[in-house]
């Protein structure tokens, strides 16, 4: 058995909150094959698409998976960005300031980032 979740959330014009947590039965996968949860999750599916405007979330998810963002830190990448600043600089100016280096430039993009999670 593989655990699962799945949630809608969204703001209404209002400006409230709705939330539901909607998994299948004990969140267990082999009850997603339900026909009556599967209903269910296309109708709150279709509720999301119509009331949400963009906002909030839908998803169902294996309960372990970690999305990219959520595995690293910023500071695990700053530490990978520093590391691709090396012969980066695509304007060939020799400074480690950036406001010397063209807008265009990747050494410059590179540390805009790099301050940009600090």
């Amino acid at each position: 058995m593989t655990e699962v979740h799945a949630e809608i959330q969204y703001q209404t014009e209002a400006g409230t909150w709705v939330h539901s947590d909607i998994c299948p039965a004990g969140c267990n996968s082999e009850n997603m094959s339900d026909k009556k949860w599967r209903e269910f999750i296309h109708l709150c599916l279709d509720e999301w698409i119509e009331k949400s405007n963009g906002t909030g979330i839908f998803y169902i998810k294996q309960d372990d998976y970690k999305h990219f963002n959520d595995e690293l830190s910023n500071e695990m990448l700053k530490d990978m960005l520093s590391k691709c600043l090396i012969s980066s600089c695509s304007c060939v100016t020799k400074s480690p300031e950036v406001e010397f280096h063209k807008p265009y430039c990747l050494y410059r993009r590179i540390k805009e980032i790099i301050n940009f999670l600090d």
